[in-house]
C-alpha cells in the first residue's frame, strides 16, 4: 500500500506530518528526496517522485512493486 505525502509547498528540513503519521507496511510517497537529506531516515523507508523522470516512470515501479513482495518489503 501506497500514500502519497505531500505538502502544497515544499521548505527546506520540513517534513510533513503525514509522513510520520504513516502505519508499518504503508509507503510514502513524497515529492522530494532533497528533503530527507537532513535526517537519519533510511532512504529505503519512501519514495521520492523526483527520483522518475516522469509519473509513467513512476506509475511503472509502484505496478512493479504492488506485483512484487519482496522488492516492496525492501
Amino acid at each position: 500500500m501506497f500514500y502519497l505525502a505531500f505538502e502544497n509547498s515544499v521548505c527546506k528540513e520540513y517534513i510533513t506530518e503525514k509522513f510520520w503519521n504513516l502505519k508499518h507496511l504503508i509507503e510514502p510517497i513524497v515529492l522530494s528526496r532533497r528533503v530527507f537529506n537532513h535526517t537519519k531516515i533510511p532512504d529505503n523507508v519512501y519514495i521520492a517522485v523526483d527520483d522518475f523522470n516522469n509519473v509513467e516512470e513512476l506509475a511503472k515501479y509502484l505496478l512493479y512493486l504492488q506485483k512484487n513482495e519482496t522488492a516492496y518489503l525492501k
